[in-house]
């Protein structure tokens, strides 16, 4: 059965019957690998429908008989148009598509393309007597079962050689420009600004994509509470983004706030984002102070501030008294695992209607703090029923994602009792790799906390020998005091250009256009982020609290190792469990 975007499109109350009827016959008689997309959206969309052995068909469909033909072409096209003119306005409408494919840089050979009309109430004959040349009209006879598969390759003459993963890729984006991630040919602004690996087998593809799920998710999720659970890597800061793109670009007047845990994400968001006046970026505790400050309140300067700031900023927006400035017409919080329920209060609190956009995206490994919980639920509304999962990762090679799962897996192997099992964690979703391939991950054993900072240093000049930006490198360590004041006087030794993200707040939200310099962060705060080159020291010495289990170090390690697209490097020094089983393991 043929692939719908949206994959509700056969049944959706908001799409002509007519529509739907060929939606049905398509889907029901062509391969797994056709794709037929509708905008929702638009009242005068056309089908399009890609047949990779054949080409692309733009069709409009035309649901009326001889009598009504010309009101009805009226409101499908746009204009008033006699019966004999209907291709050449349909080719008119679509012309931005057919040329954006002609100038397409991503293809290198001429792809199917045509544009029909779908006349639903009439048969051909009737459509050539009144003058139109029926080659690219559908008729009565050719909407059957029967006919509609001869019928489609006969409008685009027959098929062809197969499309490739990579030409599907500009097709889609031909036919669609919403969902380009990343154009390497392109001058126009595209969806990246944080570093997304593109689906498909490219090392290093030119043109990036959102792949379908991704898409459908973007632009075609539902109103209400959504929860997309997703495995590290798998584009959820992507398709937040993408969201919150299509809703302004919907209705300008919207508002949207994106919102975190992390301040480093925050920043990674910001840029994404920074050209819609309509959307704001805010870390939950920056939006909640705002609030706070909203409400002509105070919280006290001790070590509880943030939650009272959190607590009075619930409080304030439940009264419904807080400005409009800081409440939302959809709210969409990244790292939803982060979140803790009077988090989650205030950010549902920021909606100004209960009903509206309130999407949560999370990776249940990454629960360190183990705050989320499956039950949360304000002013009646639940998630039941409205998840969707992402289990594709996107971001690294096999051979990254195959050494920090099994870090995982031993965990598991060495806890007879089951608490804390990675496998027994409903939130933990399990990951697919892509087929990309890489050079092994290497562990390697450090006498001390001063030689993995040297190991470190050390592979950080060999990549430069090899090629490698400064700016493409990330060090993350696990504990700030042992390891980050070393880690600088040895770069500066060097001369290795070097910037530490979590040496300040200010830092943290500098993150993004520091330069051509080696970054490094706290692994705590490294969630979202990635890069081709990573070195992660410190295993053995989290930073993660006096209560934190080795299940929840493993978590963390795994983090850490999934920042690397395509390179990574592990130093161990002093005893523990975590990098006893990344020995043993890798």
């Amino acid at each position: 059965m043929a692939r719908l975007i949206p994959e509700n499109l056969r049944s959706r109350s908001d799409v002509r019957n007519a529509v739907q009827d060929i939606v049905r016959l398509v889907e029901d008689h062509f391969r797994d690998d056709a794709l037929i997309q509708y905008d929702v959206d638009a009242d005068d969309s056309p089908l399009w429908l890609l047949l990779p052995d054949a080409g692309v068909i733009v069709l409009y469909v035309v649901d009326a008989g001889r009598r009504n033909i010309k009101s009805r072409l009226q409101e499908v096209l746009g204009r008033s148009v006699e019966v004999p003119e209907v291709v050449a306005e349909a080719e008119r409408r679509a012309a931005d598509v057919s040329e954006r494919l002609s100038q397409s840089r991503h293809l290198s050979r001429e792809v199917g393309y045509t544009v029909a009309v779908a006349m639903t109430g009439m048969r051909r004959s009737d459509v050539e007597q009144s003058g139109e040349d029926t080659a690219q009209v559908l008729g009565k006879e050719d909407l059957t079962p029967e006919g509609i598969t001869e019928t489609l390759y006969r409008v685009l003459g027959g098929e062809r050689p197969r499309l490739t993963e990579r030409e599907e890729r500009a097709v889609r984006a031909a036919v669609d420009p919403r969902i380009v991630i990343r154009d390497s040919h392109a001058d126009e602004r595209s969806l990246s600004g944080i570093a997304f690996r593109s689906p498909g087998e490219d090392d290093s593809p030119d043109l990036a994509v959102l792949d379908l799920k991704q898409q459908q998710l973007a632009f075609h999720l539902g109103d209400g509470y959504r929860v997309i659970r997703g495995v590290a890597g798998s584009g959820k800061s992507l398709i937040l983004t993408a969201r919150a793109r299509h809703l302004v670009e919907q209705d300008p007047s919207k508002r949207v706030l994106i919102t975190c845990y992390n301040v480093i994400i925050a920043a990674a968001l910001s840029a994404a984002v920074e050209d819609l006046p309509g959307v704001d970026v805010l870390n939950i505790d920056a939006y909640a102070w705002r609030v706070l400050q909203d409400s002509g309140r105070r919280a006290s300067q001790g070590d509880d501030k943030w939650e009272q700031a959190r607590q009075i900023a619930r409080d304030h927006l439940r009264s419904g008294r807080a400005s409009s400035k800081w409440t939302y017409d959809a709210v969409l919080v990244d790292e939803g695992q982060d979140f803790d329920p009077l988090m989650l209060d205030v950010a549902f609190g920021a909606l100004r209607d209960p009903e509206g956009d309130f999407i949560v995206v999370l990776d249940g490994v990454q629960n360190i703090y183990r705050r989320f919980g499956k039950a949360w639920r304000a002013g009646g509304v639940t998630a039941q029923g409205r998840t969707t999962v992402l289990d594709v990762n996107y971001r690294n090679t096999h051979e990254i994602l195959d050494l920090a799962y099994l870090l995982l897996l031993a965990g598991d192997a060495n806890d007879s009792s089951g608490e804390g099992s990675i496998q027994e964690d409903e939130d933990v979703v399990y990951p697919q790799a892509t087929s990309r391939r890489g050079p092994k991950p290497r562990v390697i054993a450090a006498t001390s906390v001063e030689s993995e900072v040297q190991v470190a240093c050390d592979q950080l000049e060999e990549w430069r020998a090899g090629g490698a930006s400064w700016g493409d490198m990330l060090v993350l360590f696990g504990d700030q005091r042992k390891y980050q004041g070393k880690l600088f006087y040895e770069c500066q030794m060097r001369d290795i250009p070097y910037f530490c993200a979590t040496h300040s707040r200010k830092n943290r939200k500098l993150i993004i256009g520091a330069g051509d310099v080696v970054r490094s962060a706290s692994i705590m705060a490294a969630k979202g982020i990635e890069f081709p080159y990573v070195v992660v020291i410190g295993v053995n010495h989290l930073s993660i609290g006096p209560e934190a289990e080795d299940t929840d170090r493993r978590r963390l390690a795994y983090v850490a190792m999934t920042r690397a697209t395509d390179n990574l490097v592990v130093t161990v020094s002093g005893t523990g469990p975590v990098g006893a089983d990344l020995l043993s393991v890798g």
